[in-house]
């Protein structure tokens, strides 16, 4: 059945209420490497449930184009729902409930994207098997370090869907690396890690563009420990580009940063993609959890503040919309903690 009208814009002080809030899903957009404006229209239609076209543009000031494609993405990934407003030719857009939490893709689209790329994985590890007897080392070497992305796989099955698939895979690589820690890919091998590369890339969670971490992690996968000048040569990214993104992942303490030597390069070794992965998300969720008190003081504000106009439909919306967002992280604690869980059994093993 057709809406009657669209809801109206929030105006007003409680228009500085709506911009925190916005605040808060460009945090978890950015600590996700989701798209920035994808991000944004995401919030807005969180905020306020449904909105047409014209409406998003009003509060984003994007282009027409970038809505429609971004809203487009929405409803296939089964997000969003359309329908014309009664006697109008305007399509509202109304957020599903409980489809997408913080940002934009749904825990299920999350999970049957992770097996279809865990079948990907095991793809790549059957066809290295095949050239095992020529190159032995090197085939047990990219086939252990592909066991990390299926271990990071497992855990967001433990932590969302509550269930296992698989024991935590095997991640030591000392009884097959090279003394000197150095990787060399023969040609035959090379379109393995080029298939990862190519994965990776597909499987970015943003609209237009896979963010640049994805040209540079798979060789950390495949190579395990590279240096700048490496890195440089394998992306053909920036110098510069490449020096903000190393000093962005080194802060994670599963990506080791070498001492500088007199005339050697500084070296960064990934020891563990599945554990430097759950570590950032578990760091993401804490910052998330930090957002409790924030939430409560704006709760509390808005309803002590003599300048807000309790009259106002907007004011008892944004009140409810405060406490949804408060009840999804008292919910993401849940599957936190059970990720939390996961990560500390896969560091146990991978210690070991």
């Amino acid at each position: 059945m057709s809406l009657e009208r669209e809801r109206e814009l929030i105006i007003g002080n409680l228009k500085e209420v709506e911009q925190k809030l916005v605040s808060f899903y460009k945090l978890v957009g950015n600590m996700t490497g989701s798209n920035k404006k994808a991000t944004e229209i995401f919030a807005y239609l969180k905020i306020y449930d449904a909105l047409t076209q014209v409406q998003i543009k009003q509060l984003t000031n994007f282009s027409s184009s970038t809505i429609s494609t971004t809203l487009q993405s929405f409803l296939q990934t089964n997000i969003v729902s359309h329908e014309l407003l009664r006697n109008s030719r305007k399509h509202i857009y109304k957020l599903l409930k409980d489809r997408a939490v913080f940002y934009y893709y749904s825990n299920e689209y999350i999970m049957d994207r992770y097996e279809i790329l865990d079948k990907e994985i095991i793809d790549i590890q059957e066809g290295l098997h095949a050239f095992h007897q020529k190159y032995p080392y090197t085939t047990q070497f990219l086939t252990i370090r592909l066991n990390h992305i299926r271990n990071y796989y497992e855990a967001q099955r433990r932590a969302i869907n509550d269930e296992s698939k698989i024991a935590f895979l095997p991640e030591d690589v000392s009884s097959v690396q090279n003394p000197n820690n150095e990787v060399l890919i023969p040609a035959e091998l090379k379109k393995f890690e080029d298939m990862l590369l190519h994965m990776f890339i597909r499987s970015s969670q943003t609209q237009k563009s896979a963010p640049i971490i994805s040209y540079v992690i798979p060789y950390f996968i495949t190579r395990r420990e590279l240096d700048q000048e490496t890195i440089l040569q394998l992306t053909n990214l920036s110098r510069s580009t490449v020096s903000r993104l190393l000093q962005i992942i080194s802060k994670n303490i599963y990506l080791n940063k070498s001492q500088r030597e007199f005339r050697k390069p500084v070296k960064y070794c990934l020891v563990s993609f599945s554990l430097y992965i759950l570590k950032g998300i578990l760091t993401a969720d804490q910052i998330i959890f930090s957002w409790i008190r924030t939430l409560n003081d704006l709760l509390n504000d808005l309803q002590t503040n003599k300048k807000y106009d309790q009259n106002s439909p907007d004011y008892n919306h944004l009140i409810t919309k405060i406490q949804e967002i408060l009840n999804d992280i008292k919910e993401l604690k849940v599957s936190s903690n059970r990720l939390a869980k996961a990560f500390a059994e896969l560091e146990f093993i991978v210690k070991k």
